[in-house]
């Protein structure tokens, strides 16, 4: 019922979290291929956060797809196109399904700053008015 705007936020809710504690939260999750996260980043999106382990498919699915068809472009393409075009994402967020609604609300996402590193955890929360 929306239509993402510039400078919104775009976050994932597949499900994964309830995996959370598990083996399966490694494996059994959604990505994004090259083509939804191009199209998240034209809309204007520059954070995509997400509830799985991963903003990209699951290891075991990347390699697969790569012996079987040698195509450089499918190993962790999400993760690669950060490095032609900005944005920022926010892996293994919890509790999505717990949101009132799908937008209308404010993300705050507040991010620890590590010297040489290009990544970092954050903690982020929704802040929600009635």
């Amino acid at each position: 019922g929306s239509q993402p705007r510039p400078m919104d936020i775009a976050l994932l809710h597949t499900g994964a979290d309830r995996f959370q504690g598990t083996e399966a939260f490694f494996t059994d999750f959604v990505g994004l291929d090259a083509s939804a996260t191009h199209y998240l980043l034209d809309l204007g999106i520059k954070v995509i956060g997400t509830d799985a382990f991963s903003l990209d498919a699951p290891f075991g699915h990347i390699l697969r797809t790569y012996a079987e068809t040698k195509d450089r472009s499918v190993l962790w393409p999400a993760h690669f196109i950060g490095r032609d075009r900005e944005f920022c994402q926010i892996e293994r967020l919890a509790r999505l399904g717990e949101l009132p609604r799908p937008y209308g609300f404010t993300l705050s996402c507040l991010p620890v700053k590590i010297a040489g590193a290009g990544a970092g955890w954050a903690r982020a929360a929704a802040i929600v008015e009635d």
